[in-house]
């Protein structure tokens, strides 16, 4: 079968792949990226638990199908330089299936039938990860209540119940317990602390209206980040009261701050394989935003992927 993916490489460039034979493009046949490993850690030959903290490749045979050869160059041309700029600057990219993403480098390619003419090529690639392991991003936002609203709207429709000294809220998401997260807080604030499910999320600093303090427990990082994209480290500065990487409770996990600042709260939702319900996901050519490219409907629209902008081929 035909595994519909995209790579995006660390500097935001994509390389999609096509799901129909009457394209021309990039068509990945079965792969190894659906495989799994967890390492069995034990102790006098007992069992104490699982991890998959090891190094693990993974083979992606691909097929390139271009209607010229000046296609067919450019095609793979675009191929080496997008995951060459990762190994070069020892920054992930990421694979994507079905709404889905795995942190990777592409560490090998071995060619064949390209000598025939430069419309084709096979080529293996060999995906290498640290994290081997597919993540789905689901984002909810809290907003400050302006006094005297009698409401409150949020996108994703959160169920809340607003308080007058502060405001709570809830997440919930069905597929496993524990998650990281990502916790973007919008300045102008001070000290900063969001309650989730009774644990304390706090960072000692004081921001601007035009800044961001963003805690994510999958890198274990916080920095703040200016309106320029520039980002410093504070990561002396967290409460050591409580431990601000702690893994939240997706399943019905209670949300209070003091309703003085604006955040969004990421959740990374990690599964060892990507989704299989592959009927309800379609990938369109549309931004550079992957992750908002997953729609759900029933037909992939006709597109030209050799002939779109810059970004995609």
């Amino acid at each position: 079968m035909l595994e519909l993916l995209t790579y995006q490489n660390s500097e935001g460039e994509v390389l999609v792949s096509s799901s129909k034979m009457s394209q021309a493009g990039l068509f990945v046949e079965d792969s190894d990226l659906r495989n799994f490993t967890w390492n069995v850690l034990s102790v006098n030959e007992r069992i104490t638990g699982f991890n998959k903290k090891k190094i693990t490749s993974y083979s992606l045979p691909c097929k390139i199908r271009c209607n010229t050869e000046e296609q067919g160059k450019k095609f793979k041309e675009r191929l080496y330089r997008i995951a060459e700029k990762d190994v070069l600057a020892n920054k992930p990219g990421r694979i994507w299936i079905a709404g889905y993403y795995m942190y990777c480098f592409v560490t090998e390619s071995k060619k064949e039938n390209w000598r025939v003419n430069q419309r084709v090529a096979d080529i293996t690639l060999t995906i290498t990860t640290d994290k081997p392991y597919w993540i789905k991003e689901v984002t909810y936002q809290f907003r400050v209540r302006e006094p005297g609203n009698e409401g409150y709207d949020f996108n994703l429709d959160l169920p809340m119940d607003l308080g007058t000294a502060f405001i709570n809220g809830t997440i919930q998401e069905a597929d496993f317990p524990l998650a990281d997260f990502r916790l973007k807080i919008f300045g102008e604030v001070s000290n900063p602390e969001v309650i989730i499910n009774g644990h304390s999320y706090k960072v000692n600093y004081t921001v601007s209206a035009s800044s961001t303090i963003i805690i994510d427990s999958l890198k274990r990082t916080i920095v703040v980040e200016d309106a320029y994209g520039n980002q410093e480290s504070i990561l002396f500065y967290r409460d050591t009261d409580s431990y601000i990487f702690e893994k939240i409770n997706t399943r019905d996990s209670d949300i209070l701050w003091n309703n003085e600042f604006n955040f969004d709260l990421t959740i990374y939702l990690q599964r060892s394989e990507p989704t299989w319900d592959m009927t309800s996901y379609v990938r369109t050519n549309s931004g550079t935003d992957v992750s908002n490219e997953v729609w759900v409907n029933g037909e992939v629209p006709d597109q030209d992927l050799l002939n779109a902008d810059n970004i995609y081929y």
